[in-house]
């Protein structure tokens, strides 16, 4: 079976972020700690300068031959960077929305009920946060994009217009919403079957039950918001009909 042009491009997409992704993480993975790479790295190019200007000036072609050896990592390096660049951009900006939409929720009622006191429990509030960042980042994500846009870091530079148009692209609406639905469906699947396969919860029970039913509302109102479309509402029509109930029978005695 071959693939359409659609298909070939989503799986490059794919492959791209997934590698850059992997590149990125390598360190983690191997517990790398973070002095130590860029102690190394900038070992690596004082050398490397070291050598070149050397081979330059005394104008050697075996120390040209090393150089050039030398710098070959410096290009990998840069390649790896320049493919993984966007993706770390799309990733910074998801965090960025992440906070937005859930973080901010989470802070406010933890303050709120370390204030007040007023008994929110834990599976109550991831509850509420989630059900709140699946709908604001969905049907406000208009706004919440332009704030992004406007406030990211990462959006503000020479390619600015360019990391403008991947992020608008990426975090279009009907995006958001294919991923949220795939992560509830991955989550609610892992969910079930453990819990018949082995009697046992993700998180715990309590949690379990409030990210079900924060995905059960956001469902409702996905729906509703849908269905809203449809909605037959005329209100002069209405208003109309309204006024013939309310003084149709005088009008009727007038004529009369």
């Amino acid at each position: 079976m071959k693939l359409n042009e659609n298909a070939k491009v989503i799986v490059i997409l794919i492959v791209i972020i997934l590698g850059s992704l992997l590149c990125i993480s390598l360190p983690i993975m191997f517990k790398v700690k973070l002095e130590y790479i860029i102690e190394f790295f900038l070992g690596y190019v004082v050398i490397f300068v070291i050598l070149s200007t050397v081979a330059n000036k005394m104008d050697n072609s075996i120390l040209k031959k090393i150089a050039q050896l030398f710098s070959l990592p410096l290009s990998i390096i840069y390649l790896i960077l320049r493919i993984g660049l966007p993706t770390v951009v799309l990733l910074l900006n998801a965090i960025f929305l992440f906070l937005l939409t859930f973080g901010i929720p989470v802070i406010s009622m933890v303050q709120i009920e370390t204030i007040f006191e007023i008994g929110l429990k834990r599976p109550t509030m991831i509850f509420l946060a989630m059900t709140f960042a699946s709908i604001s980042a969905v049907y406000i994500s208009k706004y919440l994009l332009k704030f992004i846009l406007k406030w990211s870091s990462v959006t503000m530079d020479s390619y600015r217009e360019r990391f403008q148009e991947l992020t608008t692209l990426f975090y279009h609406k009907n995006n958001i919403l294919f991923f949220i639905y795939a992560c509830y469906f991955i989550y609610l699947g892992i969910t079930a079957f453990l819990k018949v396969q082995c009697g046992i919860p993700f998180f715990s029970i309590e949690i379990d039950i409030a990210i079900l039913q924060s995905f059960l509302v956001f469902l409702a109102f996905s729906n509703m918001i849908s269905k809203f479309q449809d909605v037959r509402f005329a209100p002069q029509a209405i208003l109309i009909l309204y006024a013939k109930i309310i003084f149709g029978d005088k009008k009727k005695e007038e004529q009369t």
